[in-house]
């Protein structure tokens, strides 16, 4: 359906699934694929200026860590803007009030399984990644500059909905172009329900 209705080619990144491998690998594959379809775009008829990058959760984060990348490497222009769904940008969550009222053992992700999901992606390296991310949120005015236009979706019922909010605040006031939406009623991963065909639509339109 995005696809149809954006006129756009979709690529799915194959890479390495955790807890096969761990952080970077998995962000160095996808940065891999942005810089293979930017060097091979004419063969395959894509047009390189607009390519977009959209994920949910961890692919969410792995699209942000490419966005950084890509700037930091001097080629901002591979990539157009970046769509991102409940992102979770810090690895200590428990300073954000939704943490702390949706990461209950009954609710959809408890705390439990938010901390599986970290060890199983980050391994040994998860103090490094944690100073990444919070780099992402309260890092310098300059380094946070050139950082790709986006759309960021925060859930309401979700145990990162204010780390997602967090992002949201940050960018613009370093003339990053954000639009962000509040889902209403939504838990953490709940692109099977509902609210599913109102995020697409946003998705398109932003497109």
């Amino acid at each position: 359906m995005l696809c149809i209705n954006t006129y756009v080619a979709v690529a799915f990144p194959k890479y390495i699934l955790s807890s096969e491998v761990k952080f970077p690998v998995t962000i160095e594959e996808n940065f891999a694929v942005i810089c293979w379809l930017c060097e091979n775009a004419n063969s395959i008829n894509l047009n390189p200026a607009k390519t977009v990058i959209d994920g949910d959760y961890s692919g969410g984060n792995m699209s942000t860590f490419i966005s950084m990348m890509v700037k930091d490497v001097g080629t901002v222009d591979a990539i157009k803007a970046h769509a991102l769904l409940y992102l979770s940008l810090a690895v200590e969550p428990s300073v954000f009030e939704s943490y702390n009222v949706y990461s209950k053992e009954d609710r959809f992700l408890s705390a439990k399984q938010a901390h599986l999901c970290i060890h199983e992606n980050l391994g040994e390296s998860e103090i490094e990644l944690s100073a990444c991310l919070t780099l992402y949120l309260l890092d310098t005015v300059e380094q946070l500059k050139g950082l790709h236009l986006a759309l960021i979706l925060s859930n309401e019922c979700d145990t990162f909905r204010n780390k997602s909010k967090a992002c949201t605040v940050s960018l613009p006031f370093v003339g990053t172009y954000t639009v962000e939406m509040h889902v209403l009623g939504a838990i953490h991963a709940y692109m099977s329900t509902p609210q599913y065909k109102f995020t697409l639509k946003l998705a398109i339109d932003f497109i």
